[in-house]
């Protein structure tokens, strides 16, 4: 089944998933679970959104450059049950940078 807007644009599609959103929660570094029983409701899905607003000092390290790959960490994470599990590691960056905010968006389709 499609629908389509008065242009002739497909809107919606049966081949399209249509999620519902449950929670999200701001992370840090290390490990963490949330336990929903709405997870069990369809198929869980998460996605990790890293603020890249969060400012550096560019001339913060000896060589006077930023290597951001190594400060932008992205978690990894997995559902088992009625849990999402997540690990981040901290990257490798000088100490007195500040921790960048990820957010985890879930929810189930």
């Amino acid at each position: 089944m499609k629908v389509w807007d008065a242009s002739g644009n497909v809107i919606w599609d049966t081949s399209d998933f249509i999620g519902r959103y449950i929670g999200s929660t701001q992370i840090g570094y290390g490990t963490g679970v949330i336990t929903s029983s709405l997870f069990s409701n369809g198929i869980p899905w998460c996605i990790p959104l890293l603020d890249t607003s969060t400012q550096i000092n560019a001339n913060s390290n000896t060589e006077g450059h930023v290597n951001i790959n190594a400060w932008m960490t992205c978690p990894s994470f997995y559902f088992s049950g009625n849990n999402l599990y997540w690990t981040r590691s901290q990257g490798s960056y000088p100490s007195y940078w500040p921790a960048q905010v990820c957010t985890l968006v879930y929810g189930v389709r």
